[in-house]
């Protein structure tokens, strides 16, 4: 039974991994960082996933990279330059 309920964690935290990918892909980095956050509750709820830190650290990553991508389009120029 237990081997089953980690078997149903992983593959909902990789569906959650698939989207956020999607997600970015898309442009929507609000809603890729939503996923990717989810994915890592649900990895840090749970003590038997194999790899657990480097998972985490994969996905820290990408969230650091969303919040940078998302800064710069923020940011981005104030009016379009006009020719």
């Amino acid at each position: 039974m237990k081997m089953r309920k980690v078997m149903g964690i992983k593959e909902s935290i990789k569906k959650l991994l698939q989207e956020a990918d999607l997600y970015t892909q898309h442009g929507l980095l609000d809603e890729a960082r939503g996923k990717y956050a989810e994915a890592e509750q649900r990895i840090q709820e749970h003590d038997r996933i194999q790899n657990k830190e480097k998972i985490l650290n994969g996905i820290a990553n990408k969230i650091r990279l969303l919040d940078s991508d998302t800064k710069r389009v923020e940011k981005g120029p104030s009016s379009p330059e006009l020719s």
